[in-house]
């Protein structure tokens, strides 16, 4: 309490033993000030005299600085602010005795060009950042806007709904989207996925009308519908696809079939326009039956009209799946089908190449598949790459049916006779041929015998000296263990010296040879007297070795 004024100094009464002095200019702006009148003061300490030094300056500043800690933590705007200085990167600013920093770019939501304009005006901020070690305070004005321009759009979002449709101007165009300005406080976006077109949208920013021209441009108007908007998120999503849609006729349902054009394709399936601007999926399964196809465009063009079946319709969310086969007759049923009886033989046009399949086809929607199994009795993983090299078609019997994959197992081996029965009466059990080695593998070796038939033979059947020294073109005497026609299996093991027989390779029969195998064989007779000749030469060879090492050992002999 203020109980005596001089010229240079106030005295108060605190409520303790010594008086308070405080020095008369803390008190300019209270000149009113009389006997009587309470202020707040902040107690530093005791003179030389025994007096109480306090400052009401110092009492204020801490006031004011609770009350923006108070005002940051509450994330309130502080009025009464006065811009006093420009310093590099922003302003400076006086709220109740204390300065504060007000960067630059949060003077306002768009750039300011001039930031002397400001100075002496008062604004409300926001406190953002407050640095107790070093008294540091960092206000914003921008933050205080945004938080107004957000409220001012929540209020007006609540008003809007669902399907209203707007004419908004477009603000900024990026790849996913289309930002649209619907009542200058009111920004939606238009994702891409929403936007209605005649061709799908991968990027936004590049995307063209069919005439060559930009689809959006800065500023262009546009309408478009609400199609849904969070309040909490100040979140407002747009949608051309609506208007669109909502011009698509009711009758059109799951399960009608309607016109469309060819828009554009992919390499899993092709856009259909239903009607201007509602596109509709045919993915690549749905476009033929039983036609595996490597791309849509091995059946459509750009620009064809065709009739598709509806298989699915959201009009909530604007999307249809529509398929072209199902507008077509089934060949799996029918007469088309009965002429590919098990038994019958066709021609087919090979259309895809697999490690271990060829498949082929017959007419639209008739395909088959020739395993490797049944390219050739005498071998049952021949090269596929090999054989259908330069062929363009096969002609093949029809061995089975595949009704759930709708595919035809088919057979080039099974136009001819089996002559497996034929050779178990020429490869019986202990008798010995002579046979080509062909591969070496990890595990045994692939031979070639007579009639050309290839077989394994695992490598422990075989000496260990032999196992070593075997090498593509040896040519071996075998014994056959056993026969498994049913299997289409030759089991061969090693004749040894004690097992060895003085009689020829079993007799081939020429005549049958050329009626029953493949003539992809070559020359049989030719084939025999080439093992004739290795054979021999193997034999000279051996013969020249055992002598060698004879007289290696015994020099004198």
């Amino acid at each position: 309490k203020v109980i005596h004024m001089s010229p240079k100094y106030v005295t108060l009464d605190i409520g303790s033993k010594s008086d308070a002095i405080v020095l008369k200019t803390e008190f300019k702006d209270m000149p009113q000030l009389s006997l009587g009148n309470e202020v707040e003061i902040l107690v530093e300490g005791e003179d030389q005299h025994g007096e109480l030094r306090a400052s009401r300056k110092r009492a204020i500043l801490i006031k004011n600085w609770e009350l923006l800690q108070r005002a940051y933590k509450e994330k309130r705007p502080v009025e009464g602010g006065i811009v006093i200085k420009k310093v590099r990167g922003g302003l400076v600013m006086n709220i109740a005795g204390l300065e504060v920093f007000l960067p630059g770019s949060l003077v306002d939501v768009a750039k300011v060009e001039d930031f002397d304009l400001l100075l002496g005006t008062s604004f409300a901020v926001m406190v953002i950042k407050i640095d107790e070690e070093k008294n540091n305070i960092v206000v914003s004005r921008k933050a205080l806007i945004e938080k107004e321009q957000a409220e001012k759009q929540k209020e007006i979002i609540s008003t809007i709904e669902k399907r209203q449709v707007f004419i908004g101007i477009v603000k900024n165009i990026i790849a996913f989207g289309v930002f649209v300005d619907l009542k200058g406080n009111i920004i939606g976006l238009l994702h891409k996925n929403d936007i209605a077109t005649s061709l799908p949208i991968e990027d936004v920013s590049k995307a063209q009308n069919e005439a060559g021209e930009p689809l959006f441009t800065v500023g262009q108007e546009i309408e478009v519908a609400v199609k849904d908007f969070d309040l909490e998120k100040n979140y407002v999503s747009l949608s051309t696809k609506m208007l669109s849609w909502s011009l698509l006729p009711e009758d059109i349902e799951e399960g009608s079939q309607v016109e469309g054009v060819v828009k554009s394709m992919t390499n899993s399936g092709a856009y259909i326009e239903i009607i201007p601007k509602v596109l509709a999926y045919l993915h690549i399964a749905d476009i033929a039956y039983g036609t595996r196809l490597k791309h849509p465009q091995d059946v459509l063009k750009l620009g064809e009209t065709i009739t598709v079946a509806v298989l699915s319709i959201d009009r909530e969310k604007q999307d249809m799946r529509v398929s072209r086969k199902q507008c077509q007759p089934d060949p799996w049923e029918g007469e088309t089908i009965a002429k590919y009886a098990v038994g019958t033989e066709h021609e087919g046009e090979i259309t895809n190449i697999g490690r271990q399949s060829i498949f082929l086809t017959f007419e639209p929607g008739i395909q088959g598949r020739l395993d490797q199994k049944n390219i050739a009795w005498e071998n049952t993983k021949t090269d596929i790459q090999a054989f259908v090299q330069n062929k363009q078609s096969l002609k093949v019997k029809i061995i089975g049916t595949d009704q759930q994959r709708r595919l035809l197992q088919v057979g080039v081996r099974e136009l001819t006779e089996n002559p497996w029965p034929y050779w178990e009466s020429l490869f019986t059990v202990g008798s010995q041929h002579q046979v080509t080695v062909l591969r070496l593998l990890k595990d045994g070796i692939k031979v070639e015998l007579p009639h050309g038939i290839q077989q394994f033979v695992p490598y422990p059947v075989l000496p260990k000296k032999i196992q070593k020294d075997i090498a593509v073109g040896n040519v071996l005497l075998l014994e056959v263990s056993a026969f498994k026609a049913e299997e289409e299996r030759i089991f061969l093991t090693y004749a040894t010296a004690s097992t060895k027989k003085e009689k020829a390779t079993a007799p081939i029969d020429e005549q049958y040879q050329t009626r029953s195998v493949s003539k992809s064989l070559g020359d049989l007779a030719v084939l025999q007297q080439l093992k004739k000749e290795l054979s021999q030469t193997t034999r000279t060879g051996e013969r020249e070795t055992i002598e060698k090492r004879s007289k290696r050992k015994n020099p004198k002999s």
